[in-house]
């Protein structure tokens, strides 16, 4: 075999990883709920019981739809829930998004230190790739 062709196969067997990670790159959000009022709090409830993955979903769904209510705070959760389903490079876009928008947001103390995290398993080689 070549090495152009092992090379294909390197890159493939990686994407198919990516693939297989829970909520990474192709989750979409079929979370269903009335008022901005219910999917917060079906968010949070989802967020505070561990269940990241359904979080992002209902997160997802409010920035979509009510992206005026609580946007800091569904911007850092979705980051939140990304990063502990250890979809690093989703939840490093999702923090540098809320901080270009919400320079104030008074999470900057958990993003800077989560972004310092994703950095130093980037650079220890525990993370491969972040996609930015």
């Amino acid at each position: 075999m070549s090495s152009r062709q092992n090379r294909f196969g390197a890159i493939w067997l990686g994407v198919l990883a990516l693939a297989s990670l829970p909520g990474c790159l192709f989750g979409g959000s079929g979370a269903q709920f009335a008022s901005a009022t219910e999917g917060i709090r079906l968010a949070n409830d989802a967020f505070d019981a561990g269940r990241f993955e359904e979080a992002d979903d209902y997160y997802d769904a409010m920035q979509s739809r009510y992206p005026e209510v609580f946007p800091d705070e569904v911007l850092f959760k979705r980051a939140r829930s990304n990063y502990q389903l250890e979809c690093y490079s989703d939840a490093f876009a999702l923090y540098d998004q809320l901080v270009d928008e919400y320079f104030s947001t008074p999470y900057a103390n958990q993003i800077i230190e989560d972004e310092f995290r994703i950095g130093q398993m980037y650079l220890n080689g525990e993370i491969l790739w972040l996609g930015i």
